[in-house]
Parts: structure tokens; C-alpha cells; sequence
């Protein structure tokens, strides 16, 4: 018997033989002892010596590697290696499994058949050595292998499970060093006389999913032979790891390959790089891999729904539920170019099948769905995905990232950040022992998801392993949820457009329909807001209602002065329902001239003078004015007006002269208060026609939250021509506060600004996010300011920190100028990683749809549309975009409680609830944006360059 011959007899047999101190070693059952046997072992001793020294194998392998070439790394394990070397000791690429045993267990047995299987294969004495800065696989000659067992009989049955837990975490997070190893750790706790829990850790760079069903149908074999002495049914392996390695590495320059990299370059060419999940959190910049793990059962009925709608469709199981992964996504993110990755086993020669070894090579599929698109047609489109990328599956995911030359990204995985696998584990057959499988608490994730679907024969369940860093626990559960909802729908109306198919459950749909809307409350919609002012100044004659440089006005005086503006225009030739325009600089004068024109019945145009001329000239032509407000020196503004005027400066005699008391004329609370000019993508502005009852709904509602009491002193900064002005003019006149109106001057001053607030004691102040932080990069220390509001534009993070360091209450208001000013508030009180816009005012709907205007599940994005009592009449003379904007509702999101239920204006703005129902606002979904609180149409500044002779094309971004 030769030496080889004994060594293969003991390796089958799941002895373990070394050399220790010179002598050799041996521990193996008693019927491998047999006098043939000894006599060769005692024949063979010096070779076996020889073979088996820890120095000679250096020295054998030291020797060879001279002639040849140490086993090179496969492609894959030379990125798991890469990795490593960036993250040191990461434990992200441990894999880990538990069982629970029980029954009378053998643990002599169990301790030899681990050796057997080290002894079997090459991966798990395998570590990474380097050579002149190049990795290579150093094998280690076999050894016994330590099976620790800790005794836990002592611990209460009680707190077994935490100790379990708390132990396995401790297991999960204990790092591998590849150049040292094992890179493998096992470990048996004793739970009871006939219950132990069995621990099996690998590192990826040796080990695969499949390698631990090879690794349990090697234990059961093994185990059950030295457990009961049945025969070993176990064939010789073929070929070790190392041969993959080198078979890889060999084969890439052949040509299948080279045409299936072709095949890859292709195919990913202008595919996204991220499919992006809107996230809980703000993605780190670098990736932390911190990961948790949620599992789930689908519905019942899925359980012979699958695979008879499988069958029917002439597909598989897998392709269905990845169909319905693809669906779900597509609709979560709202991307319809999506790239998410399922595992390929890789193992495309029968003697790669039955090793231990990192073969998995992941398979990126990409899917490009519309929303019109029916599901069977996204059966089709993922089964030739699918078949295509098997067929082209031999080329290493590693080779193909290096061909598309990808730009690293530090905080995200490459090429997908999303994985989808359907599996079918077995549990192992120890002789005598029931075998459970434990589940493990994920701790780490390289991934953004990995989505799992478990099929077995009662039933699927499922668990996704998630990056803790970007979702919550209730995140991923609601994701689950609806993919049991969306599978249930797709697999019964496979005819239904997936844009259509029924994610939202009854209850998620009562929440953010009706419960998250409950807003409705009384104000008196039949009020013009100059009645309201009226009413005030009846309770609070006497007190200060405007500010102006060192003039104050009582509420009295300003009621009189308007009066006497409304006769003046009424002695003028004004009639009720003219309309306005209003082009005056900011001073004393302007609150009486506005109120004035509402008393009369008019409706007006605010125009700031600082706008360029023929920007104020548009507008007036546009809105049909019949008569100009100006003053002597922004009448200069207007030279092809050809309407009638009034100049405030110089007829101001005549206002004093007109009579303080004006008789009432009909007011309609449907009638327009303004016309407010915003950007347009045509290249013309375009006339937002706000009502009356529009503004009253909205100053009530403000009244109440944040709120104002007639202490408060709120302070004017914004240009008239910006819709969030009507807050600051009107809100103070109508509650009893003191309005502090200052100049353009001050306004655009960030030091005079300051030096105002302070001096005049403002208690609130409202601006845009610009005004807020130039104000405060200039060193400004709040003494005075109460409640800040911030509007106008997205109130970055940074920011809301800054302004709650100034000890005031801060709010974050949100509104286009077509729902009237705000439609939603927030109140910030904490430093969190996002500032949300919240949620509606009073007489307010939000809902965040989809394409066909169904709203989309909490978390998933969608374009928020707003209806209620704020949405305005449309936009002047432009019945065609008046009809896109301003919609009507689905009849299943009609609330008939509210005055004005079926009318809902699209806002272009790209949004998702988050689980407390804030919205969060996301960005805008056109080509609009908003700069220091105006909204800005790209298309309509590259629309008036395009017009520049010179210029042949223009594109704008905002940078």
C-alpha cells in the first residue's frame, strides 16, 4: 500500500493525520484500524513524515511554485480579495448558517466529519498569500479541525434565545484574515442533553451558496458513516478549486467568450448606473455595509397560484416571481430602464458541481418596461432576459464591470444595486437528529435589497436582506406587502397594464386618501380678505397695523385711507370687476392702494418695479388691464400701455380729498383677487388667476398653524410680484398684528435686514431659503424672531440646522402659486438628515399619483397633485394648459364633504409620503425650477436665447 493509498483511506474515512514534534499523528475510527492497516501505516511512516511536515509542504510548495506558478485567484475571489484590502477584516462576505440539532448527537462523529470535508476540499484550507504584489490561493495540508462546544445546559431555557442571539450576532461580525485563516469557523452549543445548535461560517472568497448545500450533503454522508458505520456513498472529486481558477483565467481570451463580453457591453451600454430606491436615509458616501433582514410569508393563495399560472403561461415559478420583483420596482422607483442582478451558479462543467468554491457569478438583467405594458408582456420580455443572460453566463462579472470601464462609486455596489433569487433549501439528514434551520439576523449587506422568495412545498415565504443604512424596518415590511398585493392582482388580470395593477391594500388606501386628508374646516368662504381686514379693524381700532421707516398706522387710519383709494378710483371711472394693475415701490401708500382696488371691486395684477420692462409690459398686455396704479417713476415703465392711469404720487391730494367711507358692491368670493405671472416653458409667463375665497381660506388657515396673535410683528420682505407676499400684506391686517413693510433696499441688504429685524423687535418673519441664509452668513443672532417661516423653494438640511440654532420656531411651507401660496406646512424641531414639506393646511388634499393619476403606496414616488379650497381658477387665457394643470379628479378620490371636491392641480413636483404621512418633496418631474423662491422654465430662458440671431441652439441647466 502506498502512501497516497493510506492518505485517500483516511480522507474517505474522515480521519485526521499530521506531524507533531516529528512523529506522526493519527486519530481515525477503530474498524480503519484494521493489522493490514497498521502494517502499512508503520511501512510507510518516514513518506508519510515526509509528505505530512508542516516545513516540508512549505518546502514542496515553495519548490514548485519556482518551476510554476502558485493557483492563481479566480476572477472572483480577486475582487472579494480587492475588497478586502480596501475594507480590511469587513465581515460583509462572511456567510453564515445555523441548525438546530435534536436528538442524540454524536459529536466525535460530527468533529470527523468536518475533518473529512476540510480534508476533501482544497477551499477550505485555503489561504491568500502574495507574491510581487499579485494574489495567489496557498493551500494548507489537511489537519484535525477544531469543533469547540459550548455548554449552555446551565442557562435558563428563558434566555437561551437572547444569549443565542446576542452570540450568533458576535459570530456574524467577528472578521477573516485571508492570509492567515481558516477561513471557515464551526462551533456547537449544548443546549439541553439532546439539543445543540450547530454554527458554520465561511468566508466568500472560499465559499458560495451552493458550496454549503455541497457542504451539507458532504456532512450527511460523512456524518451518517461515523455516526452509524453505513456505507460512504461518496465519489472522489474530479477537480479541486484551484482548477476552476486556472480554467477561468485560461479560457478568457477564447472566442465564445470574447463575443459573450460583446454580448454584456451591449446590452448594459446606456443603462442606468443605480436603480434608486428613494431612501429613508441620505446615502453615505462611502458604503458601510450595515444590513438587517426581514422575512415574510406571501399570501396562501399564491401557493397553487404560482405555479398553475406558471404552467399556463408556459414559464417557470422563477420567472413569474421575478416578473413580479421587475413590476414592483419599476413602479416603487418609477424608472423604466431598470438593471437588478440574480445569482448564476456558474458551474457549467459537472466537475465544478459537487466542490466548495466562490463560483457564483452574479447575472445583471436588464428590463425595460413601460407603464401601458401588460403583464404577460413582461413575462416574455423577462424570460428572453433571463435566457439571454444564462447563454452568455460563462464570463465573469468581474471581467464585464472591468469592459464598461464604470466609474467607481464609493457608496454603492456596481452595475446593480438590487438582487432577486428564488431558492429551495433542504435541510441536511443527520442520522438520529431532527435538523432545523435558524434564521440569522443579517448584519451586513453589500447591496441596496436582496430579495429572496423561498419555495417549498408548503408554500412561499420570503426575506429581503437590506441596507440599514438607507430603509427602515417599516419600509421594507410595507415593500413586502406589496408584493403579495401585486402578485395576487398580476397573476389574476395578467391582461391588466402594469401601471394599473393594484399594489395598495384597504387600509393603506383609507389612510392616504381620506385619513391623511381629513382637513375639512369652517372659514368664511363667502369673505372677500378686505371684509376680513374690515372686521379687524372694528375689534382693534386703535393698534398698529402698518410699519413704514418711522410711520405708523393705525388699523383705523389704514381702513380710512383705503376707503378714500376706493372712492378716488370710483371718481376716476374704475367699475367693479376691472382689472388692476398695480406698479407701485414699497411704501406708505401701497396697503391702501391694494385694499382701495378690492373695495371697488377690482381685481388687480401685482408689478414690481425691479422686473425689466418688457417683462411688466407682457403682462399687463396679457392679463387685458384696463388701467395702470403706478407712480411717477415706474409709469416710465409702461410705454405701450394704452390703457388709462392713475398715478398715486401725484393725485395722493386727490385721495385725501375722496370721502373715508365707500358704499360695498357685490363681492363673489368666486370672483379673481390677482393675476400672478409665473414662468412658462412656451417662453411667455403665463397668469395664475387666484380667487378670493382662494386667499381668505388661506389666511385663516395660517391664522391657526403656525399661528399669529395680535402681539406679533411680522415683518414684509418679499417683492410684490412673488406670490408669498399675499401672506406677509395680508396676514397681519386680517389677525390684529403689526405689519413692518420695509424698502427693496433693506430687503436685498443682508446687514440693514438684520439691523431691522432687531431694531423693529419682529417676533415673525417669513422668506425664502436664499433670504434665510444670506441673512445669516452675514453673522445676524436672532434676538427677537419667534416663528420663522421658510418657503418659496426646498429648505436644504444644512439650513434648518443653522436656523434652529437661533432658538426660534421653525416652519417649512410648501405651495405653488396656482394652489395659493401654501398648501402644506411643516414644523421642524429636530436635526434630521431631511426637511419634509408635510402636511396639508386646512381645505386641503394631497395626493401623490402615478401616470394614471391613482396614488402610488407610501414610500414610492409620484407626482404630487393638490385639490381643496386653495386650488385657483386656472391661468388667463390659456384654456389649453388650464385643462392639462387643472384636473379632475378620479372618481374614487372625490371627497363630496369638501365645498370644492373634484378639481385638483397637477404640480409637476416629484414626491413620496413617508411612513407618518409627511410628504417629502424629491424635485421636480419638468424643466421648471425655483431660484431664491421663483419659479424659473428652462424651456422659456432657452426659448429667448434661441431667438438671439447668433444662437443656433441653447440649452440651461442649473448648476
Amino acid at each position: 500500500m502506498t502512501p497516497d493509498q493510506i492518505l485517500k483511506i483516511l480522507q474517505e474515512n474522515g480521519a485526521n493525520i499530521w506531524v507533531e514534534n516529528d512523529k506522526l499523528r493519527l486519530n481515525a475510527p477503530k474498524r480503519v484500524l484494521t493489522d493490514d492497516f497498521r502494517t502499512a501505516l508503520a511501512e510507510n511512516k518516514s513518506a508519510l513524515i515526509a509528505i505530512l511536515s508542516p516545513k516540508n509542504a512549505v518546502a514542496e510548495q515553495t519548490e514548485n511554485e519556482a518551476v510554476t506558478q502558485p493557483p492563481h485567484l479566480s476572477f472572483a475571489q480577486e475582487r472579494l480579495w480587492f475588497m478586502d484590502k480596501l475594507e480590511p477584516g469587513n465581515p460583509v462576505n462572511n456567510i453564515n448558517v445555523a441548525y438546530k440539532l435534536t436528538g442524540k448527537l454524536d459529536v466525535e462523529a460530527l468533529r470527523q466529519s468536518l475533518s473529512a470535508i476540510v480534508a476533501r476540499h482544497e477551499t477550505l484550507r485555503t489561504t491568500i498569500g502574495v507574491r510581487d504584489e499579485k494574489p495567489f490561493q496557498h493551500i494548507a495540508a489537511a489537519s484535525p479541525v477544531e469543533l469547540p462546544v459550548t455548554d449552555w445546559q446551565e442557562i435558563p431555557e428563558s434566555a437561551q434565545h437572547a444569549q443565542l442571539q446576542s452570540t450568533m450576532i458576535a459570530e456574524i461580525k467577528t472578521p477573516y484574515e485571508l492570509e492567515k485563516g481558516p477561513l471557515f469557523r464551526f462551533k456547537l452549543l449544548k443546549m439541553a442533553d439532546e439539543v445543540h445548535v450547530f454554527w458554520a461560517s465561511m468566508h466568500h472568497i472560499i465559499a458560495d451558496g451552493w458550496s454549503f448545500s455541497v457542504f451539507f450533503n458532504d456532512l450527511q454522508q460523512f456524518y451518517n458513516h461515523f455516526a452509524n458505520g453505513t456505507s460512504l456513498n461518496i465519489d472522489e472529486l474530479p477537480a479541486q478549486y484551484r482548477d476552476f481558477a486556472s480554467f477561468q483565467r485560461e479560457s478568457i481570451s477564447q472566442n465564445h467568450l470574447q463575443e459573450q463580453l460583446k454580448f454584456w457591453k451591449e446590452k448594459l451600454s446606456g443603462a442606468p448606473s443605480q436603480t434608486e430606491f428613494f431612501s429613508d436615509f441620505q446615502r453615505p458616501n462611502d458604503q458601510q455595509f450595515n444590513g438587517a433582514a426581514y422575512q415574510f410569508e406571501l399570501p396562501d393563495a399564491l401557493t397553487e397560484r404560482i405555479p398553475a399560472f406558471a404552467k399556463a403561461q408556459k414559464t417557470s415559478p422563477f420567472v413569474t416571481l421575478m416578473s413580479v420583483f421587475a413590476v414592483l420596482t419599476h413602479r416603487f422607483t418609477g424608472q423604466e430602464d431598470l438593471v437588478f442582478g440574480t445569482p448564476n451558479a456558474n458551474r457549467g462543467k459537472l466537475e465544478w458541481e459537487n466542490l466548495i468554491g466562490c463560483f457564483m457569478n452574479p447575472l445583471a438583467l436588464r428590463l425595460q418596461l413601460q407603464p401601458e405594458m401588460r403583464f404577460h408582456d413582461v413575462l416574455k420580455i423577462a424570460q428572453n432576459t433571463l435566457m439571454d443572460a444564462h447563454a452568455n453566463g460563462d464570463i465573469s462579472f468581474e471581467q464585464i464591470i472591468k469592459e464598461l470601464q464604470m466609474q467607481r462609486d464609493l457608496s454603492r455596489n456596481p452595475v446593480f444595486q438590487l438582487m432577486f433569487q428564488v431558492f429551495s433549501p433542504g435541510e441536511p439528514q443527520l442520522a438520529g437528529l431532527q435538523v432545523e434551520s435558524l434564521p440569522i439576523e443579517s448584519q451586513f449587506t453589500e447591496l441596496d435589497m436582496h430579495f429572496f422568495v423561498n419555495e417549498s412545498a408548503n408554500g412561499y415565504t420570503g426575506k429581503i436582506i437590506y441596507n440599514s443604512d438607507l430603509f427602515t424596518p417599516e419600509t421594507i415590511e410595507r415593500f413586502a406587502d406589496h408584493f403579495g398585493n401585486l402578485a395576487l392582482d398580476v397573476l389574476a388580470n395578467p391582461e391588466k397594464s402594469i401601471g394599473e395593477a393594484q399594489l395598495i391594500s384597504d387600509d393603506e388606501w383609507r389612510k392616504i386618501v381620506f385619513e391623511w386628508n381629513d382637513t375639512l374646516t369652517d372659514y368664511p368662504r363667502d369673505k372677500w380678505v378686505h371684509q376680513l381686514f374690515e372686521e379687524q379693524a372694528q375689534k382693534t381700532p386703535d393698534a398698529v397695523a402698518i410699519i413704514f421707516e418711522d410711520q405708523k398706522i393705525t388699523f383705523r387710519e389704514l381702513d380710512e385711507s383705503a376707503n378714500r383709494f376706493a372712492n378716488y378710483l370710483k371718481n376716476k371711472g374704475f367699475a367693479p370687476g376691472n382689472c388692476v394693475g398695480v406698479c407701485l415701490n414699497r411704501h406708505e401708500k401701497l396697503m391702501p392702494a391694494l385694499l382701495g382696488v378690492m373695495k371697488h371691486g377690482c381685481n388687480y395684477i401685482p408689478l414690481d418695479p425691479a422686473f425689466p420692462a418688457e417683462r411688466l409690459n407682457f403682462m399687463l398686455s396679457d392679463a387685458t388691464a384696463d388701467w395702470l396704479v403706478a407712480e411717477s417713476d415706474t409709469l416710465n415703465l409702461f410705454d405701450d400701455f394704452g390703457g388709462k392711469t392713475a398715478l398715486i404720487d401725484r393725485d395722493w391730494d386727490d385721495v385725501l380729498q375722496a370721502d373715508a367711507h365707500h358704499e360695498p358692491v357685490e363681492y363673489d368670493p368666486d370672483e379673481v383677487m390677482y393675476t400672478l405671472y409665473t414662468s412658462g416653458s412656451t417662453g411667455k409667463p403665463k397668469g395664475v388667476q387666484v380667487m378670493q375665497r382662494n386667499v381668505v381660506n388661506l389666511l385663516r388657515a395660517m391664522a391657526e398653524t403656525p399661528g399669529i396673535s395680535t402681539d406679533d410683528k411680522f415683518i414684509a420682505v418679499t417683492s410684490l410680484s412673488f406670490d408669498i407676499s399675499v401672506n406677509e400684506l395680508y396676514l397681519p391686517l386680517t389677525t390684529g398684528a403689526t405689519m413692518v413693510l420695509i424698502s427693496q433696499a433693506i430687503a436685498k441688504d443682508a446687514r440693514l435686514l438684520g439691523a431691522t429685524i432687531g431694531d423693529s423687535e419682529i417676533t415673525l418673519m417669513q422668506a425664502t431659503p436664499a433670504t434665510w441664509r444670506m441673512l445669516l452668513d452675514t453673522g445676524w443672532k436672532n434676538k427677537t424672531v419667534k416663528t420663522a417661516i421658510s418657503g418659496g423653494e426646498a429648505l436644504p438640511v444644512d439650513l434648518a440646522h443653522r436656523l434652529l440654532d437661533e432658538n426660534l420656531d421653525l416652519w417649512n411651507l410648501y405651495g405653488p402659486t396656482e394652489t395659493t401660496i401654501w398648501s402644506t406646512f411643516a414644523q421642524i424641531t429636530e436635526k434630521k438628515s431631511q426637511v419634509t414639506i408635510g402636511r396639508p393646511i386646512a381645505n386641503t388634499r394631497l395626493f401623490i399619483v402615478d401616470k394614471n393619476m391613482q396614488p402610488v403606496p407610501i414610500g414610492a414616488p409620484g407626482e404630487l397633485i393638490i385639490a381643496g379650497d386653495g386650488v385657483a381658477r386656472g391661468y388667463h387665457n390659456r384654456p389649453e394648459l388650464t385643462a392639462d394643470r387643472f384636473v379632475k379628479l378620479p372618481e374614487n378620490l372625490v371627497d363630496p364633504t369638501f365645498a370644492f371636491p373634484e378639481i385638483a392641480y397637477r404640480t409637476g413636483d416629484l414626491s413620496r409620503y413617508l411612513p407618518n404621512g409627511d410628504v417629502l418633496y424629491l424635485g421636480r418631474m419638468d424643466q421648471q425650477i425655483k431660484l431664491r423662491g421663483y419659479r424659473i422654465e428652462l424651456g422659456e430662458i432657452e426659448s429667448a436665447m434661441s431667438d438671439i440671431e447668433e444662437i443656433e441652439q441653447a440649452v440651461v441647466s442649473l448648476k
